[in-house]
C-alpha cells in the first residue's frame, strides 16, 4: 500500500482509474484499500470515478517517491507518457467532439502541465511536440490565454539553455504568438509568429507553417494591412490544398472571406461565408461554425439585413455557450448589441453591450473590450449623458492604444463624432466622418458607418467637410478623447 501511495503522489490533480493503473500500477483493490484507510478520496463526475489525494498527503507521498530516485524517474516517465497519449487524441481537435474534448483536457489539465514541466526538464521533445497544439487550442477556445502565454513563454526561455529542437521551438513559438494576438499584444505576436514561420519553413514543418501563417494573417488584418494578410491566408490555403487538409481549407477560406469584406467585396465575401458555413455544418466543426456565423452576421448587418444578422449572431452565441467557447462569446454579444442599436432597440443593445463587456473582461480580451465600451458610449449619447459617453470612449481608447489595432482606433474616432455633435460641434464631427467615409485604407464597416453618420448632418456641414477634405488630426483627436479619463472615470455597470 505504501508503494502505491508514494507513486500516486506523482499526480498534480485528480486522476482516473485508468491513469492510476497506467502510471502507478494501482489495481482497483489497491485503490479501494487506500479509500478505506481514508488515504484516497473518490468522487463521481459524469458517471466516472475521479480519485485525489489531500494536498498535504500528496506532498508526503511525493517526498517518499522522490526519496526512491529510481522509482521516481520511472513513475515520472510513465506519467509523461500517459498524458502524451491522452493529448495525442486531441491534436486534431477540429475532428472530434470539441466540447467533450475541451472538457476532458480541462479535467486533466493540472497533470498535463505537470507532465509538460517534466518533459521540459529532460527535455523530452516528443512530448512537447505532441502536447503543444492541443494545449494551445484549449487555452485559446476557453479564453485562458494568459496561462498559456506564461507556460509557453517560460518554456522557450528554458529551452534556450538546452540543445533546442527546431521543430519544438517553432511549435511553441507559433502557439505563443497565437495567444499573444488574442490578448491584443499585436506587436509581440507578430515578432514571435514571424520567427516561428521562418523556423517552420527551414525545417519544412507544414502544419506549423499553416498555423503561423493563419495567426500572422489575423495580426496583419487587425493592423489594416489587408494585402499582406490576404497573401498569408492564400499561402496557408495553398499548403492546405496540397495536404488535403479539409479543416485548414475551411479556416483559410474564412480568413480570405474576411479580407474580401474588409476590402468592400461584399458579394464575394457572402458567397464564401455561405459555402464555409455549409461545410462546417456537415463536418460538425462548432468552433469554426461559431466564428463563421459571427463574421456572416457582420456582413449581413452591413447590408442592412438586420433580422438575418441577429439570427446569425444568436446561433453563434448559442454554440459558444453550449461548447464553452469563451473566445467567441464577447464578439457575438457586442455584435448583437450593434445590431439591436441599428434596429433602434436601445434596451436590448444596452443588455448585450454590458454582457459583452463582462465576457471580454473575464478572459482579458483587449481586442473586443473597446468595442463594448464604444457601444455603451453611443448608448450614453442617446440617453443624453454626454460626459459619461466621453469617459467610456476614453477608457476604450486607452485599451485600444495598448493593442495598436488600427480598425479599433478608427471605430472609436468615428464614435467620438457623436459626442462632438451632442456638444454642438457638427463641423468637427463632419470632418471626421468625411475622412473615414472616403478613406480606402479604412475597413468597409467603418467607412459605411461614417457615411451613414455624415448623412444625418445638415447638408451644409456635409458639403463643407467633403469640399475642404483636411487631413485628419488623428493624434490630437486621440489626446482629446483621453483627456476625459482624467476628469471623470466611467461607470460601466449599466446604461441609463
Amino acid at each position: 500500500m505504501a508503494t502505491v501511495l508514494a507513486q500516486l503522489g506523482v499526480f498534480a490533480g485528480s486522476f482516473s482509474r485508468e491513469a492510476a493503473r497506467s502510471v502507478a500500477d494501482a489495481s482497483l483493490p489497491a485503490l479501494a484499500n487506500l479509500i478505506d484507510a481514508s488515504l484516497l478520496r473518490v468522487e463521481e463526475r459524469r458517471d466516472r470515478a475521479r480519485f485525489s489525494l489531500h494536498p498535504l498527503l500528496r506532498e508526503f507521498a511525493r517526498e517518499k517517491l522522490r526519496a526512491a530516485s529510481d522509482m521516481y524517474s520511472a513513475v515520472r516517465t510513465r506519467h509523461a507518457e500517459y498524458y502524451k497519449r491522452f493529448l495525442q487524441q486531441y491534436e486534431e481537435l477540429d475532428r472530434v467532439d470539441q466540447k467533450a474534448g475541451l472538457d476532458r483536457i480541462e479535467a486533466e489539465l493540472e497533470d498535463c502541465i505537470a507532465a509538460w514541466h517534466w518533459a521540459l526538464a529532460i527535455p523530452n521533445a516528443s512530448f512537447l511536440e505532441t502536447a503543444t497544439r492541443p494545449l494551445e487550442k484549449y487555452f485559446n477556445a476557453r479564453g485562458r490565454w494568459v496561462e498559456g502565454i506564461a507556460l509557453f513563454d517560460r518554456s522557450l526561455l528554458a529551452l534556450e539553455h538546452a540543445a533546442p529542437d527546431s521543430a519544438v521551438l517553432a511549435l511553441i513559438e507559433a502557439s505563443l504568438g497565437t495567444l499573444l494576438f488574442r490578448t491584443g499584444s499585436v506587436e509581440p505576436a507578430e515578432a514571435v509568429l514571424r520567427r516561428a514561420l521562418q523556423r517552420a519553413r527551414t525545417a519544412q514543418l507544414r502544419a506549423v507553417q499553416k498555423s503561423s501563417l493563419n495567426s500572422l494573417a489575423l495580426v496583419l488584418w487587425h493592423r489594416g494591412q489587408w494585402t499582406e494578410s490576404k497573401r498569408c491566408f492564400a499561402d496557408a490555403l495553398q499548403l492546405a490544398r496540397v495536404d488535403h487538409d479539409d479543416a485548414g481549407i475551411v479556416t483559410f477560406l474564412g480568413g480570405i472571406a474576411m479580407i474580401e469584406k474588409a476590402l468592400g467585396n461584399i458579394e464575394a465575401a457572402q458567397a464564401m461565408y455561405d459555402e464555409l458555413i455549409a461545410r462546417e455544418r456537415v463536418s460538425n466543426q462548432p468552433f469554426g461554425l461559431a466564428i463563421s456565423l459571427n463574421n456572416l452576421g457582420n456582413l449581413l448587418r452591413l447590408r442592412g439585413r438586420l433580422e438575418a444578422s441577429s439570427a446569425a449572431f444568436l446561433e453563434s452565441l448559442a454554440l459558444a455557450v453550449a461548447h464553452d467557447f469563451k473566445l467567441v462569446q464577447p464578439y457575438a454579444l457586442v455584435n448583437l448589441g450593434l445590431t439591436a442599436l441599428a434596429a433602434c432597440d436601445l434596451a436590448a443593445a444596452s443588455t448585450y453591450a454590458t454582457r459583452a463587456l463582462e465576457a471580454a473582461r473575464a478572459i482579458g480580451a483587449a481586442q473586443i473590450e473597446p468595442n463594448a465600451l464604444a457601444l455603451l458610449a453611443r448608448l450614453a449619447v442617446r440617453s443624453g449623458d454626454i460626459e459619461r459617453a466621453h469617459a467610456l470612449l476614453a477608457e476604450a481608447m486607452r485599451i485600444a492604444l495598448t493593442t495598436r489595432i488600427t480598425p479599433i482606433e478608427d471605430a472609436l474616432l468615428t464614435a467620438f463624432g457623436e459626442v462632438l455633435v451632442a456638444r454642438g460641434h457638427e463641423p468637427r464631427a463632419a470632418a471626421i466622418w468625411a475622412h473615414f467615409a472616403r478613406s480606402e485604407s479604412t475597413e468597409v464597416e467603418i467607412r459605411a458607418a461614417a457615411r451613414s453618420r455624415l448623412e444625418t448632418l445638415d447638408q451644409g456641414h456635409q458639403a463643407r467637410a467633403v469640399a475642404e477634405a483636411q487631413p485628419l488630426a488623428r493624434e490630437a483627436l486621440i489626446a482629446e478623447i483621453l483627456r476625459a479619463e482624467a476628469d471623470e472615470p466611467a461607470s460601466v455597470h449599466a446604461v441609463p
